[in-house]
C-alpha cells in the first residue's frame, strides 16, 4: 500500500491542472473539516492534538485497510452460502458424523403396541355396515427391511418416501384405508424418528417393525393377529413393535377380515405414490363385483394402474438436436427438479397399485399360484374377456382389470435407491446411450414430452399432492450421495432387473 505523499505526487503529473484545482479546493475544505473537528476534541481534551488523515502513519493505513478487507472477504462467505443448494451436502464429511448431529430418537427400549382412545369405526364407519359387504382396504409398504445398517441409501430413500410417497397417501379423497408400513425392527433411529414425524397424527398409518410380510390380511390361512404383528425370534417382543397408529383399530379391522366381507390388499413401495383418486375408484369397483358373492372359491380380482409417470433425477430422454438445444439454451435449470416421463405398458402389472381383491370366504390360495407382477397380465384372465363370456356387468370375478379411469394410476421414482435397475440411468452417457428410453430417438410422442415437463408437473401437483420443491430436494441429496448410495444398494437387495 503506497503512501498518501506518494500517491499524490503520481496524481499531480498525470493529471490536468483544471482537475488537480478542483481536488485542491476539496482538500482545503476536508482540512477545514479536520480543524474544526480537532478544536471540538481539544475543547473537551485539552492534551489531544487535532487529527488529521495526512498525520496517520502508514503502519496504521495498512491495519484499517487488511481489516476492511477481511471484514468483506467474511460478510461475503457468509451471505453467499443460503444461496447454495440446501440440500447439497459436503461429501467430504462422513455421513456418520453427519447424521450424529441430529438428535436420535431414544431407542433402548422397544415400545409395545399402542392401544389408543381413537375408535376405529372413524375409519372404516362408512364400510362396517353388518351387511357382509363391508370393505377392509389395507395398503402395505416395504421400507429397508432387512437393511437397518445401510444408512446412505436409508437416508435416499426416506427422502423420495416424504417427497412422493406420503403426499399421495394423505390427499386420498377415500380415507376409509388402512396404510401399514414394515420396515426392519433395528432401522436406524434418525430415519425412523423422521417416519415416525411425518406420519404423525394419522391413526390409520401404522409404522411397524418386523420383517415379516403375511398375505391375506385376517383370512383363515393368515394365522392370528398376533401372528401377523409377529417379527424376528431375537427381539423380545413377541407381538412386533408399533412405532405410530393405532394398534387396536388394525386388530379390529384385522378381526373383521377374518369374519369375512371384502378384503383389499394394494401393494406400494416406499418410493412411490397413488392417484389421489386411487382409493375411491378401486373400492367402488370391488363393491360391484365382489359384494354378494356366492362362489366363493372363485371370489377374488386382481387390479392394476393401466399408465404411470416415472420420475427420474437424470435425463432419460433420447439426445436428439432440439432435446440438446433446449437444455443448452435453459442451462438444465428447468429441470432442477428431475424428468417426468408417461408410460403406458399393456404387458405388464406395476408394482405402485397392483391390488388383489377377495369376496366373502375367499383368500390368497384361492388365485392359486403366486404370480410376478410382470407374469400378471399373461398368466390371467381379462376381466373384460370374462363379462362378454358370462354376459354379466356385476360380479365380474376370477380375473385382473387395469384402472384404465386413472391416468396416470400412479408414479414410480427410477433411482439408484430401486431394487431392480431396469430403466434406471447413471448420469454416465456412454452407459446411458445404450439402456432404456434413450434408444428411441425416433419416436416422435416420448420426445414431445420432454416439452410439456411444465404440464406434467402440475399433473403430479394436482393428482398426487407432490411438489417441484420436494422432488428437487430429493434430487439433489440423490446427486450429492449417488456413489455412496450406490455402493449401500450393491450391499443390499439390489437386482439387474
Amino acid at each position: 500500500i503506497m503512501s498518501s505523499s506518494f500517491l499524490a505526487r503520481r496524481t499531480r503529473s498525470s493529471e490536468t491542472l483544471d482537475s488537480w484545482t478542483s481536488r485542491s479546493r476539496r482538500n482545503n475544505n476536508a482540512d477545514k473539516f479536520e480543524q474544526n473537528a480537532g478544536q471540538k476534541i481539544r475543547g473537551s481534551h485539552p492534551n489531544l492534538r487535532a487529527i488529521s488523515m495526512r498525520h496517520i502513519p502508514f503502519y496504521v493505513w495498512w491495519f484499517l485497510v487488511s481489516m476492511y478487507c477481511c471484514g468483506m472477504y467474511l460478510s461475503m462467505d457468509h451471505f453467499r452460502a443460503p444461496m447454495e443448494k440446501k440440500n447439497v451436502r459436503n461429501s467430504s464429511l462422513p455421513r456418520q458424523k453427519e447424521v450424529e448431529r441430529i438428535k436420535p430418537l431414544a431407542m433402548t427400549k422397544k415400545s409395545a403396541p399402542k392401544n389408543t382412545t381413537f375408535s376405529p369405526q372413524r375409519i372404516l364407519s362408512d364400510h362396517l355396515d353388518g351387511s357382509g359387504n363391508e370393505i377392509i382396504h389395507v395398503i402395505q409398504t416395504r421400507f429397508m427391511q432387512g437393511q437397518p445398517d445401510l444408512l446412505e441409501l436409508g437416508l435416499a430413500r426416506l427422502a423420495l418416501f416424504e417427497a412422493f410417497c406420503v403426499p399421495s397417501m394423505l390427499s386420498q379423497t377415500n380415507e376409509n384405508f388402512i396404510w401399514i408400513i414394515r420396515t426392519d425392527p433395528h432401522l436406524h433411529p434418525v430415519i425412523l424418528s423422521k417416519m415416525m414425524d411425518l406420519i404423525e397424527g394419522k391413526n390409520n398409518f401404522l409404522l411397524i417393525g418386523s420383517n415379516h410380510n403375511p398375505e391375506g390380511f385376517g383370512r383363515p390361512d393368515n394365522g392370528s393377529f398376533d401372528q401377523f404383528l409377529r417379527i424376528e425370534s431375537n427381539v423380545t417382543d413377541s407381538r412386533g413393535i408399533v412405532w405410530s397408529g393405532n394398534a387396536t383399530m388394525l386388530e379390529e379391522a384385522y378381526n373383521k377380515s377374518a369374519g369375512g366381507g371384502i378384503l383389499l390388499e394394494t401393494r406400494l413401495d416406499g418410493d412411490d405414490g397413488l392417484h389421489r383418486d386411487f382409493i375411491k375408484t378401486l373400492q367402488k369397483d370391488a363393491k360391484k363385483h365382489l359384494a354378494n358373492q356366492n362362489d366363493e372359491a372363485n371370489a377374488w380380482r386382481v387390479w392394476c394402474v393401466h399408465s404411470n409417470i416415472e420420475w427420474h433425477p437424470f435425463n432419460p430422454y433420447p439426445e436428439t438436436p432440439e432435446i440438446l438445444a433446449s437444455i443448452e439454451q435453459n442451462h438444465g435449470a428447468v429441470f432442477d427438479a428431475g424428468f417426468l416421463v408417461l408410460f403406458s405398458d399393456n404387458g405388464i402389472c406395476v408394482t405402485p397399485g397392483l391390488t388383489f381383491g377377495y369376496g366373502n370366504g375367499a383368500s390368497r390360495s384361492s388365485i392359486g399360484d403366486r404370480l410376478r407382477h410382470d407374469q400378471i397380465m399373461k398368466e390371467m384372465r381379462s376381466c373384460d374377456e370374462v363379462a362378454i363370456e358370462s354376459k354379466k356387468n356385476n360380479g365380474v370375478v376370477g380375473c385382473r382389470k387395469r384402472l384404465t379411469s386413472l391416468v396416470p394410476g400412479a408414479v414410480r421414482t427410477r433411482t439408484t435407491t430401486s431394487a431392480g435397475m431396469n430403466n434406471v440411468f447413471t448420469g454416465d452417457n456412454n452407459t446411458d446411450k445404450t439402456i432404456g428410453l434413450k434408444k428411441y430417438t425416433s419416436n416422435k410422442k416420448l420426445i414431445k414430452q420432454f416439452f410439456e415437463q411444465d404440464k406434467m408437473w402440475k399433473g403430479l401437483s394436482l393428482y398426487f399432492s407432490i411438489s417441484k420443491n420436494s422432488a428437487n430436494d430429493a434430487r439433489w441429496l440423490i446427486l450429492d450421495r449417488l456413489q455412496e448410495i450406490a455402493a449401500d444398494n450393491l450391499r443390499g437387495q439390489c437386482t439387474p432387473g
